[in-house]
């Protein structure tokens, strides 16, 4: 397993050494590594026609940067959009975003897409196996392994919001608050509830009123 880890780790260094951000189309972070990843990323959205939008705020960075590692930020992005363009063009859809923000004062990393829902049995492994949706097209669960890892390391909390709108389906959201916490907002609530196997995985209804204020609290 960390043989092919670091395999893909090298892998994407490469790709970051030969690809160089569009910078007429793209907004520019300012960090190499960051814009090259996240050009690259567009692309390979786009030829599954799928639309990348990509925004962010610069306080952001100024709050991470001097305890966090550009590397991993662009492993973490590479593996979250990865997946993203997996399950959206699984679910036929063309749609995603990543937003690096302040939430509540909290430097906060979102993807949201369009495509479908995790299975239950993902939730339950995100972390701690290989777990994939998205087998037959190509997905290891190699990416999820690899962002509970960066959340481990970093404290950082992950909320997965289930969204019933008519652009995202689900959100993706790692708030760097020190409190590496695993929470999900679903209206499957009772159905994920009735599966629960992990102790440290905090599920809340989205039909609660402020759930998503409830959960970054």
């Amino acid at each position: 397993m960390s043989d092919e880890i670091n395999s893909i780790k090298t892998y994407r260094q490469e790709l970051l050494n030969q690809c160089a951000p569009n910078i007429t189309s793209i907004p520019q972070t300012g960090y190499s590594g960051i814009d090259a990843i996240i050009s690259f990323m567009t692309k390979e959205a786009a030829a599954d026609n799928i639309n990348l939008k990509f925004n962010f705020d610069g306080t952001f960075f100024n709050s991470i940067y001097s305890t966090t590692n550009e590397l991993d930020l662009v492993h973490l992005f590479s593996d979250l959009l990865e997946n993203a363009i997996i399950a959206t063009k699984y679910a036929h859809g063309n749609s995603i975003e990543l937003s690096l923000q302040m939430l509540k004062g909290t430097p906060t990393i979102s993807v949201s897409d369009s495509g479908i829902p995790f299975e239950i049995d993902t939730y339950m492994k995100f972390g701690i196996s290989e777990a994939s949706t998205h087998t037959n097209e190509g997905g290891t669960g190699i990416g999820l392994l690899d962002t509970w890892t960066f959340k481990k390391k970093y404290h950082v909390s992950l909320i997965i919001e289930e969204l019933d709108n008519n652009i995202y389906s689900k959100r993706l959201s790692f708030l760097f608050d020190g409190k590496n916490r695993y929470l999900i907002i679903s209206s499957r609530y009772q159905q994920i509830r009735s599966y629960q196997t992990r102790s440290d995985l905090l599920v809340i209804s989205s039909s609660e009123n402020n759930a998503t204020y409830l959960a970054i609290s």
